[in-house]
């Protein structure tokens, strides 16, 4: 049985339109060490829950602390890989993307469920999880160091929009 090779970005991501239920988990809020949230008074924005299993990285306690290098270190290597993916200059969602509201780790090898602020109405779970998905597929250039299997978030529903006040 041949094996088909993950794309060699690595991490497994799924979205969800809420942070997975019974598992331990540490919410973060960002720091100014983090890449901040930018929101724009442009009539509203709106949020997602992008759920993603990182199979190179082991869960240990430490992802509870977020103080801890281990946790500061895989929520700096997330938010800048959402970054590339959603935030960079030919991006369609650059002049939306705001960044991360919110990120809790848990098992799974480790799972990280980040909240997505885009500073619009006018985007949808399908954009999100499409954008994402493509970015991972065609081999944009990602500089990162987690690897991804983007079917697995492909073969989930698109999550449902959080509307932020």
């Amino acid at each position: 049985m041949t094996r088909q090779p993950l794309v060699s970005l690595g991490i497994i991501l799924c979205l969800t339109s809420t942070l997975t239920e019974g598992l331990p988990e540490r919410r973060l809020h960002p720091s100014s060490s983090r890449i901040p949230i930018q929101t724009q008074d442009n009539g509203g924005s709106s949020s997602f829950v992008l759920s993603m299993r990182i199979t190179n990285r082991i869960y240990s306690q430490s992802l509870e602390d977020p103080a801890s290098s281990y946790c500061e270190n895989l929520w700096a290597e997330v938010a800048i890989l959402l970054q590339q993916i959603f935030g960079c200059s030919g991006c369609a969602t650059v002049n939306t993307y705001g960044g991360i509201a919110d990120m809790a780790f848990s098992k799974g090898s480790v799972i990280a469920n980040s909240t997505l602020v885009f500073n619009t109405k006018m985007i949808n779970g399908d954009i999100v999880k499409y954008t994402f998905c493509n970015a991972l597929l065609t081999g944009a250039e990602l500089h990162t160091n987690l690897n991804v299997d983007p079917t697995y978030t492909l073969n989930l529903p698109a999550p449902e929009m959080i509307p932020v006040e």
